[in-house]
Protein backbone atom coordinates (compact mmCIF):
# COMPACT_ATOMS: atom_id res chain seq x y z
CA UNK A 1 0.00 0.00 0.00
CA UNK A 2 3.12 2.49 1.13
CA UNK A 3 4.11 1.74 -2.41
CA UNK A 4 0.94 2.29 -4.00
CA UNK A 5 0.52 5.47 -2.02
CA UNK A 6 4.22 6.92 -3.14
CA UNK A 7 3.21 5.81 -7.12
CA UNK A 8 -0.05 8.35 -6.50
CA UNK A 9 1.48 11.07 -4.75
CA UNK A 10 4.67 11.10 -7.13
CA UNK A 11 2.09 11.20 -9.77
CA UNK A 12 0.02 13.66 -8.32
CA UNK A 13 2.96 16.36 -7.75
CA UNK A 14 4.48 15.83 -11.35
CA UNK A 15 0.36 16.99 -12.94
CA UNK A 16 0.97 20.13 -10.41
CA UNK A 17 3.93 21.10 -11.33
CA UNK A 18 3.02 21.09 -14.89
CA UNK A 19 0.16 22.64 -14.44
CA UNK A 20 1.91 25.53 -12.52
CA UNK A 21 5.02 25.59 -15.37
CA UNK A 22 2.10 26.16 -17.73
CA UNK A 23 0.44 29.05 -15.46
CA UNK A 24 3.41 30.81 -15.92
CA UNK A 25 4.78 30.16 -19.34
CA UNK A 26 4.98 33.37 -21.74
CA UNK A 27 2.06 33.28 -23.89
CA UNK A 28 1.88 32.24 -27.42
CA UNK A 29 -0.31 31.93 -30.40
CA UNK A 30 -1.34 28.55 -28.96
CA UNK A 31 -2.36 30.42 -25.72
CA UNK A 32 -5.71 32.24 -25.35
CA UNK A 33 -6.39 35.36 -23.53
CA UNK A 34 -8.50 36.17 -20.68
CA UNK A 35 -11.36 38.49 -22.99
CA UNK A 36 -12.52 41.54 -21.80
CA UNK A 37 -14.95 44.35 -23.66
CA UNK A 38 -14.32 48.51 -23.79
CA UNK A 39 -17.98 49.76 -23.61
CA UNK A 40 -18.66 52.57 -26.18
CA UNK A 41 -18.68 55.09 -23.38
CA UNK A 42 -15.64 54.30 -22.13
CA UNK A 43 -13.98 56.95 -23.97
CA UNK A 44 -10.91 58.54 -21.68
CA UNK A 45 -8.15 55.57 -19.90
CA UNK A 46 -9.48 56.73 -16.64
CA UNK A 47 -13.04 55.38 -17.53
CA UNK A 48 -11.82 51.98 -18.73
CA UNK A 49 -11.23 48.82 -17.56
CA UNK A 50 -8.73 48.92 -14.63
CA UNK A 51 -6.19 45.68 -15.09
CA UNK A 52 -4.54 45.36 -11.46
CA UNK A 53 -1.24 43.15 -12.79
CA UNK A 54 -0.66 43.44 -16.71
CA UNK A 55 1.63 40.16 -16.59
CA UNK A 56 -1.65 38.42 -16.45
CA UNK A 57 -2.82 37.74 -20.43
CA UNK A 58 -5.92 39.93 -21.11
CA UNK A 59 -7.78 40.75 -24.68
CA UNK A 60 -9.52 43.84 -24.41
CA UNK A 61 -12.20 43.86 -27.26
CA UNK A 62 -13.92 47.35 -28.30
CA UNK A 63 -15.59 48.96 -31.59
CA UNK A 64 -15.46 52.31 -32.93
CA UNK A 65 -18.79 52.80 -34.45
CA UNK A 66 -17.84 56.29 -36.00
CA UNK A 67 -14.79 58.00 -37.42
CA UNK A 68 -12.45 59.67 -34.95
CA UNK A 69 -13.54 57.60 -32.05
CA UNK A 70 -11.38 56.37 -29.17
CA UNK A 71 -11.36 53.84 -26.16
CA UNK A 72 -9.42 53.44 -23.02
CA UNK A 73 -8.05 51.29 -20.39
CA UNK A 74 -5.72 51.40 -17.34
CA UNK A 75 -3.41 48.64 -16.09
CA UNK A 76 -0.71 47.95 -13.55
CA UNK A 77 2.81 45.89 -13.60
CA UNK A 78 5.04 45.11 -10.58
CA UNK A 79 8.23 47.10 -11.13
CA UNK A 80 10.81 45.64 -13.44
CA UNK A 81 8.21 42.85 -14.99
CA UNK A 82 8.54 43.25 -18.79
CA UNK A 83 5.13 44.95 -20.50
CA UNK A 84 3.95 42.70 -23.58
CA UNK A 85 1.28 44.49 -25.32
CA UNK A 86 -0.27 44.04 -29.17
CA UNK A 87 -2.65 45.95 -31.91
CA UNK A 88 -4.77 43.78 -33.87
CA UNK A 89 -8.17 43.70 -35.91
CA UNK A 90 -9.97 41.06 -37.49
CA UNK A 91 -9.21 39.39 -40.72
CA UNK A 92 -12.58 40.14 -41.86
CA UNK A 93 -14.36 42.87 -43.96
CA UNK A 94 -14.48 46.11 -43.52
CA UNK A 95 -11.33 46.43 -41.37
CA UNK A 96 -8.82 44.17 -43.40
CA UNK A 97 -9.48 46.42 -46.53
CA UNK A 98 -8.42 49.72 -44.41
CA UNK A 99 -5.46 51.60 -45.83
CA UNK A 100 -2.47 51.84 -43.32
CA UNK A 101 -3.10 55.56 -42.16
CA UNK A 102 -6.65 55.36 -41.33
CA UNK A 103 -5.59 52.03 -38.87
CA UNK A 104 -6.38 52.19 -35.12
CA UNK A 105 -3.34 52.97 -33.17
CA UNK A 106 -3.32 53.67 -29.50
CA UNK A 107 -0.73 55.86 -26.86
CA UNK A 108 0.88 54.58 -23.77
CA UNK A 109 1.32 56.99 -20.98
CA UNK A 110 3.99 55.79 -18.34
CA UNK A 111 3.62 56.76 -14.36
CA UNK A 112 5.82 59.38 -14.95
CA UNK A 113 3.58 61.67 -17.70
CA UNK A 114 6.10 60.25 -20.59
CA UNK A 115 4.01 58.97 -23.65
CA UNK A 116 4.67 56.74 -26.60
CA UNK A 117 2.67 56.55 -29.64
CA UNK A 118 2.46 53.46 -31.00
CA UNK A 119 1.24 52.98 -35.10
CA UNK A 120 0.79 50.13 -37.53
CA UNK A 121 4.01 48.75 -38.79
CA UNK A 122 2.85 45.32 -39.90
CA UNK A 123 0.19 43.34 -40.97
CA UNK A 124 0.72 39.40 -39.41
CA UNK A 125 -2.13 37.02 -40.13
CA UNK A 126 -3.07 35.51 -36.23
CA UNK A 127 -5.21 32.53 -35.75
CA UNK A 128 -6.84 32.03 -32.57
CA UNK A 129 -7.62 28.48 -31.98
CA UNK A 130 -9.35 28.61 -28.63
CA UNK A 131 -12.09 30.96 -29.88
CA UNK A 132 -11.47 29.91 -33.45
CA UNK A 133 -11.26 33.54 -34.70
CA UNK A 134 -8.99 35.05 -37.02
CA UNK A 135 -6.77 38.47 -36.81
CA UNK A 136 -3.80 40.75 -38.30
CA UNK A 137 -1.60 41.78 -36.26
CA UNK A 138 -0.43 45.49 -36.33
CA UNK A 139 2.22 46.57 -33.66
CA UNK A 140 3.88 44.23 -30.82
CA UNK A 141 5.35 46.42 -28.31
CA UNK A 142 7.32 45.86 -25.04
CA UNK A 143 9.07 47.63 -22.34
CA UNK A 144 10.46 47.27 -18.89
CA UNK A 145 7.16 48.34 -16.46
CA UNK A 146 7.53 50.35 -13.57
CA UNK A 147 5.44 51.15 -10.66
CA UNK A 148 2.69 52.73 -11.02
CA UNK A 149 -0.33 53.10 -13.29
CA UNK A 150 -0.45 53.33 -17.16
CA UNK A 151 -3.18 54.64 -19.34
CA UNK A 152 -3.50 53.17 -22.55
CA UNK A 153 -6.00 54.93 -25.03
CA UNK A 154 -7.00 53.76 -28.75
CA UNK A 155 -7.90 55.66 -31.74
CA UNK A 156 -9.75 54.83 -34.57
CA UNK A 157 -9.75 56.91 -37.94
CA UNK A 158 -12.49 54.73 -39.60
CA UNK A 159 -15.33 52.55 -37.84
CA UNK A 160 -13.83 49.19 -37.14
CA UNK A 161 -13.48 46.66 -34.43
CA UNK A 162 -9.95 46.40 -32.46
CA UNK A 163 -8.58 43.77 -30.04
CA UNK A 164 -5.73 45.19 -27.80
CA UNK A 165 -3.39 42.28 -26.05
CA UNK A 166 -1.55 42.44 -22.81
CA UNK A 167 0.29 40.02 -20.64
CA UNK A 168 2.15 36.83 -20.70
CA UNK A 169 0.98 35.50 -17.86
CA UNK A 170 -2.58 32.63 -18.68
CA UNK A 171 -4.63 32.95 -15.53
CA UNK A 172 -8.36 33.60 -16.44
CA UNK A 173 -10.86 35.14 -13.90
CA UNK A 174 -8.48 37.26 -12.18
CA UNK A 175 -10.58 40.51 -10.80
CA UNK A 176 -10.50 43.63 -13.49
CA UNK A 177 -12.48 46.79 -12.10
CA UNK A 178 -14.74 48.83 -15.01
CA UNK A 179 -16.17 45.73 -16.53
CA UNK A 180 -19.62 44.76 -16.81
CA UNK A 181 -20.24 41.83 -19.31
CA UNK A 182 -17.17 39.99 -18.05
CA UNK A 183 -19.24 36.73 -17.42
CA UNK A 184 -20.87 36.91 -21.05
CA UNK A 185 -19.89 33.72 -22.47
CA UNK A 186 -21.69 34.70 -26.21
CA UNK A 187 -20.10 38.11 -26.19
CA UNK A 188 -16.73 37.45 -28.44
CA UNK A 189 -19.00 36.04 -30.72
CA UNK A 190 -21.52 38.35 -31.24
CA UNK A 191 -18.36 41.04 -31.37
CA UNK A 192 -16.47 39.19 -34.36
CA UNK A 193 -19.57 38.35 -36.29
CA UNK A 194 -20.90 41.92 -35.83
CA UNK A 195 -19.11 44.81 -38.25
CA UNK A 196 -19.34 48.43 -37.63
CA UNK A 197 -23.11 49.71 -37.42
CA UNK A 198 -21.93 52.06 -40.25
CA UNK A 199 -20.55 49.24 -42.76
CA UNK A 200 -24.06 47.39 -41.85
CA UNK A 201 -26.06 50.16 -43.43
CA UNK A 202 -23.23 50.87 -45.95
CA UNK A 203 -24.18 47.17 -47.46
CA UNK A 204 -27.97 47.32 -47.16
CA UNK A 205 -28.14 50.95 -48.78
CA UNK A 206 -25.98 49.79 -51.82
CA UNK A 207 -28.42 46.48 -52.03
CA UNK A 208 -31.60 48.03 -51.73
CA UNK A 209 -31.69 51.35 -52.67
CA UNK A 210 -33.32 52.36 -56.29
CA UNK A 211 -31.19 53.76 -59.11
CA UNK A 212 -32.59 57.07 -60.17
CA UNK A 213 -30.68 58.39 -63.12
CA UNK A 214 -30.94 62.27 -63.35
CA UNK A 215 -30.07 63.00 -67.09
CA UNK A 216 -28.08 66.48 -67.26
CA UNK A 217 -29.62 68.96 -69.22
CA UNK A 218 -27.10 68.99 -72.31
CA UNK A 219 -28.54 65.14 -72.97
CA UNK A 220 -32.44 66.58 -73.38
CA UNK A 221 -31.09 68.64 -76.32
CA UNK A 222 -32.06 67.86 -79.99
CA UNK A 223 -29.26 68.02 -82.43
CA UNK A 224 -30.60 71.71 -83.48
CA UNK A 225 -30.24 72.35 -79.39
CA UNK A 226 -33.95 72.12 -79.35
CA UNK A 227 -35.39 70.58 -76.24
CA UNK A 228 -36.96 67.23 -76.04
CA UNK A 229 -40.45 66.92 -74.81
CA UNK A 230 -40.53 66.22 -71.03
CA UNK A 231 -43.23 63.37 -71.39
CA UNK A 232 -40.70 61.60 -73.90
CA UNK A 233 -38.09 61.85 -71.49
CA UNK A 234 -40.01 60.48 -68.60
CA UNK A 235 -41.20 57.03 -70.14
CA UNK A 236 -38.55 56.40 -72.02
CA UNK A 237 -40.29 56.08 -75.51
CA UNK A 238 -38.88 57.22 -78.75
CA UNK A 239 -41.45 58.72 -80.79
CA UNK A 240 -42.72 56.36 -83.84
CA UNK A 241 -41.28 57.49 -87.27
CA UNK A 242 -44.01 57.91 -89.85
CA UNK A 243 -45.07 55.16 -91.44
CA UNK A 244 -45.61 56.17 -94.95
CA UNK A 245 -42.23 57.34 -95.31
CA UNK A 246 -39.45 54.59 -95.38
CA UNK A 247 -35.89 54.94 -93.26
CA UNK A 248 -34.27 56.66 -96.26
CA UNK A 249 -37.83 59.00 -96.76
CA UNK A 250 -38.57 56.54 -99.90
CA UNK A 251 -42.51 56.87 -100.22
CA UNK A 252 -43.62 52.88 -99.14
CA UNK A 253 -46.63 52.92 -101.19
CA UNK A 254 -44.38 53.30 -104.64
CA UNK A 255 -41.85 50.37 -102.98
CA UNK A 256 -45.44 48.28 -102.67
CA UNK A 257 -46.83 48.66 -106.22
CA UNK A 258 -43.30 48.47 -107.70
CA UNK A 259 -42.88 45.15 -106.34
CA UNK A 260 -46.81 44.22 -107.20
CA UNK A 261 -45.57 45.37 -110.90
CA UNK A 262 -43.04 42.85 -110.85
CA UNK A 263 -44.59 40.14 -109.91
CA UNK A 264 -46.97 40.51 -112.75
CA UNK A 265 -44.45 40.90 -114.89
CA UNK A 266 -42.63 37.76 -113.91
CA UNK A 267 -45.87 35.79 -114.04
CA UNK A 268 -46.74 36.76 -117.63
CA UNK A 269 -45.02 34.47 -119.85
CA UNK A 270 -46.68 31.58 -117.88
CA UNK A 271 -50.23 33.06 -118.91
CA UNK A 272 -48.89 33.22 -122.54
CA UNK A 273 -47.75 29.44 -122.40
CA UNK A 274 -50.89 28.22 -120.49
CA UNK A 275 -53.03 29.82 -123.36
CA UNK A 276 -51.10 27.95 -125.77
CA UNK A 277 -51.68 24.25 -124.21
Amino acid sequence: MKRVSLKLKTFLAAVFSISAAMLFIPGSSAYAHDPIFIGEEQKEAEEGPYLPDARISFALYGTFLESDERRGFQFEIPDGETITMSLLIPDLSPEKEIETPYLPWLTLERPDGTQIDLLPDIRVAFAEPFSRTNYLRLFDHSEIGREGTYQVTIYGLDPSRFTVSIGFIEMFGTEVLNVENRNDRGALERWYATPPPEFMQSETTTTEQAVDVDLPKEALLEPDNEPIKEENVKTGLVQPADESVSDEGFPVQLLFGGLIASVLLALLPLLKYRKRV
